[in-house]
């Protein structure tokens, strides 16, 4: 932390790797993976940061007390961990990493680096996209000071601005996490900085895929926050092909139009 200073706008992204624990002590499953971005960072120059939980409640208390307080309110510990790398990238820019990615040597990482380094923004499309939820926050790259995260921040405070319906399933963990500040909150957040003229690179998902490794990148999916409402939707996933993927779209996508419709018809009905 000491030798980060706030980074001014500049015209690549900064040779710094982010990544966030709980404390200093790594577990010992991901340990391999940070070493694979410590070793890049040893051997190109690069500076390495693990923010600990600690390390960032304090830094969002000094530079970004106005979010303290939502900070603070969040009732799982890994939506912290989302919001946070938001924050990071923003003030420092860099390359955030969750713990369980790694990168197959520096050389195949800086690859991608170097196609991408002069781009503002630089976020990975989801190996599992569902509707609208087309991108990952695993791995995601910026130039500091974008004003792009100015749309993420919003996106934090109104989660369901733009699309309402996610409101009525809140109370299940795994998609409240996913749609207040993970994968989901970011691709709404990023259709609409497109919207507003803000260019966004998004990295193919064959720079992400093929579990548990590909040319550039190994990843070992963590969720060690999902619970059983995670566990039995992700078995639902692995259960449907492609095609049947797009029919029970379409089905949950009625079923929730009915239920919107049937709650307006309530509401007017109250009213009379």
């Amino acid at each position: 932390m000491s030798k980060l200073s706030t980074t001014p706008r500049i015209s690549t992204i900064p040779k710094i790797i982010h990544q966030t624990w709980k404390t200093d002590e790594i577990p010992d499953k991901w340990k391999p993976y940070a070493a694979s971005w410590q070793q890049l960072c040893k051997e190109h120059g690069w500076e390495y940061v693990l923010w600990t939980d600690e390390k960032n409640r304090a830094f969002i208390a000094e530079h970004y007390p106005w979010f303290l307080e939502k900070y603070d309110s969040y009732p799982q510990n890994i939506q912290r961990a989302d919001a946070i790398r938001y924050f990071i990238l923003y003030h420092y820019g860099g390359v955030y990493s969750d713990l369980d990615i790694g990168i197959q040597s520096p050389e195949r990482f800086l690859q991608i680096y170097n196609l991408v380094k002069h781009e503002k923004i630089v976020l990975c499309k989801s190996i599992n996209p569902v509707g609208s939820q087309d991108l990952t926050n695993a791995l995601s790259m910026s130039q500091p000071r974008q004003d792009f995260w100015f749309v993420v921040w919003d996106q934090l405070f109104e989660p369901f601005r733009t699309r309402p319906w996610k409101r009525m399933m809140r109370k299940s963990p795994y998609f409240s996490v996913l749609f207040t500040t993970g994968p989901s909150m970011l691709s709404d957040a990023c259709v609409e900085a497109q919207k507003r003229g803000l260019k966004v690179h998004k990295l193919p998902t064959n720079y992400m895929s093929q579990y548990p490794s590909n040319d550039y990148f190994v990843h070992e999916q963590g969720g060690s926050w999902h619970g059983s409402d995670a566990k039995h939707w992700l078995r639902m996933q692995k259960l449907l092909d492609h095609k049947n993927a797009i029919i029970i779209s379409v089905l949950l996508g009625l079923v929730v139009s009915l239920a919107i419709t049937v709650t307006i018809l309530r509401s007017r009905l109250a009213r009379h």
